[in-house]
């Protein structure tokens, strides 16, 4: 989580990115952290100008929110998304 805050965006993104996928191979998964993170990462890539990969963070959080029936995650994924168009 370091790496959010010592980092250029671009890679602070992508490690907030695989620290995320990480989190979903624990036993049990944690799906909210998950989301927490990829939408970290998400907004690290929208601020260096990486829309699609932004976009791409966002829908994993949607699909995310699907496989685990949360509906909380996929209201603030789309709001961000929508900041992101």
């Amino acid at each position: 989580m370091r790496a959010h805050f010592d980092e250029d965006n671009a890679r602070a993104a992508l490690l907030l990115e695989q620290s995320a996928y990480a989190l979903l191979r624990v036993a049990p998964p944690s799906a909210r952290k998950f989301a927490f993170h990829i939408v970290l990462a998400g907004l690290r890539y929208h601020s260096c100008k990486q829309k699609r990969l932004a976009i791409h963070c966002y829908r994993q959080v949607s699909c995310c929110q699907t496989m685990c029936g949360r509906g909380g995650v996929g209201i603030m994924c789309m709001q961000m998304g929508r900041d992101c168009l």
